[in-house]
């Protein structure tokens, strides 16, 4: 009977460890084929979607202002070898001023979806509708086609995008093109793109991904965390890092002391350290620690050729004023970089606020200018209330505050090498004195013991006798 009811028993845990196993095969498939995966699902979504890859372009080409006063030049063919390869140029104004920098943009849609012209179709909101904003905040925008599955798949796109980049530079100057200034943005699949592109132009050495990015699982997340430290570092960022706080709490640790086995420590007081409640085994530690203690004094008072306590004292009550006047040179000179990049930031709010100020100015500071030029204006108030702090009221140059700059880093960085090294020199000085302290008092107290010992001693033979 028992052996009857442990058979349906068994079959139900045969299945169960089956099911387990189908699972785990399939989520170790889906993890280690990630490109099947998505290329199916790319496949079922481009069904639904009016995918094109033409040699032709979509639209009819245009050259001309545009209603919002900007100025535009439409497909632009920048290669022969795959279809999609045109590219839109739109300037802030028709003057196309070449000393603008560049902004590059890739859309979005999945690889399967979506042109320069619409965006990605599948997006709840369109990125695209952001890029005349960008433009009009002083950037020459280009936006570029690539080609889309299922015909085309990866690396066609990116191997599309370093002949757009190859045509962009060939042709900076026809297009009024700054291309030593330039911005890579995407949304979505773009964004896949923008990261993929950044690592092939940070790769000195090839594209095969054998030198400096690999392709290893999430290096696309790796990339990015790369991308927002160099932001953050350089003050570029426009948008809160996810890896902000994360970067700030990693700075403020505390960082491990690194103390060689072979550094002077202080002693321990094995009496008091008893009396708290220490074992045996501790006190012999503590003893044998002493010991050795004792005897690195000795041989550092040795090396430093110092033959009394009072020298040693001496030693040290000059190193405190050393290491203050030393810490006073250091943040003087931190605060002149401070105040050095605060012109910076100044002489380059000036001047792109020169001309907006010469408006109001020409307006007869009309109302109705400033409120529309308000924040500008507030910060063009600010670059003169800066450059006031001079005698002349001129501000320096931009050359001669960097070079300031330079010169005081690298001052502070000899400064703050030799203070790091007087730290450490006093902390040994100070131990060293402080365990001389202790070796001096535990002499006095044992010769003072000895002492009452000694007359102890004769006090009871004298009774004796």
């Amino acid at each position: 009977m028992n052996e009857k009811k442990k058979k349906p028993i068994r079959k139900v845990l045969i299945i169960f460890i089956v099911i387990l196993a189908v699972l785990a095969g399939g989520i170790l498939f889906v993890l280690t084929h990630t490109q099947i995966i998505v290329g199916m699902i790319q496949k079922l979504s481009a069904s639904t979607v009016n995918t094109a890859n033409l040699y032709e372009p979509l639209e009819e080409p245009m050259e001309g202002l545009k209603d919002n006063g900007q100025y535009v030049i439409t497909e632009v063919k920048y290669s022969e070898n795959y279809p999609n390869s045109y590219l839109d140029i739109t300037y802030p104004s028709k003057d196309r001023d070449a000393s603008k920098p560049t902004l590059i943009y890739f859309h979005g849609g999945g690889f399967f979806g979506g042109s320069k012209s619409v965006g990605d179709p599948l997006a709840e909101s369109d990125a695209t509708a952001l890029l005349d904003d960008i433009c009009a905040e002083g950037f020459n925008l280009v936006n570029i086609d690539y080609v889309l599955v299922p015909e085309y798949h990866f690396p066609n796109p990116l191997v599309q995008a370093n002949e757009a980049f190859r045509f962009l530079m060939d042709h900076s100057e026809e297009y009024h093109l700054d291309m030593n200034r330039v911005v890579i943005m995407g949304s979505s699949a773009g964004a896949i793109m923008t990261s993929q592109l950044g690592s092939v132009v940070t790769n000195p050495e090839s594209i095969d991904g054998k030198s400096r990015f690999r392709n290893f699982y999430f290096s696309g997340l790796a990339l990015g965390r790369i991308s927002d430290t160099l932001c953050i570092e350089n003050n570029l960022s426009v948008i809160q890092s996810r890896y902000e706080e994360k970067l700030k709490a990693k700075n403020n640790k505390p960082k491990w002391k690194d103390r060689s086995p072979d550094s002077l420590k202080f002693l321990v007081d094995v009496e008091k350290k008893m009396r708290e409640g220490k074992g045996r085994g501790y006190e012999n530690w503590a003893r044998k620690f002493n010991l050795k203690q004792r005897a690195k004094v000795l041989l550092f008072l040795e090396e430093h050729g110092i033959s009394s306590f009072e020298e040693l004292v001496k030693i040290t009550d000059e190193m405190q004023p050393k290491l203050d006047a030393l810490n006073s040179r250091i943040k003087k000179r931190q605060e002149q970089m401070a105040a050095n990049k605060e012109m910076q930031r100044a002489v380059i709010v000036y001047a792109k606020t020169k001309e907006i100020y010469t408006g109001y100015k020409n307006s007869k500071y009309s109302s109705d200018y400033y409120r529309e030029h308000e924040d500008a204006l507030k910060e063009h108030e600010w670059a003169r209330g800066i450059y006031r702090m001079y005698a002349d009221g001129e501000p320096p140059k931009m050359k001669d505050l960097r070079d300031q700059y330079g010169e005081l880093l690298a001052e502070n960085k000899t400064d703050f090498a030799e203070y790091v090294k007087l730290k450490k020199d006093t902390r040994d000085y100070l131990v060293a004195r402080k365990n001389l302290e202790l070796l001096m008092t535990e002499k006095e107290t044992e010769e003072r013991e000895k002492a009452k010992s000694k007359t102890s001693r004769d006090s009871r033979s004298e009774t004796s006798l």
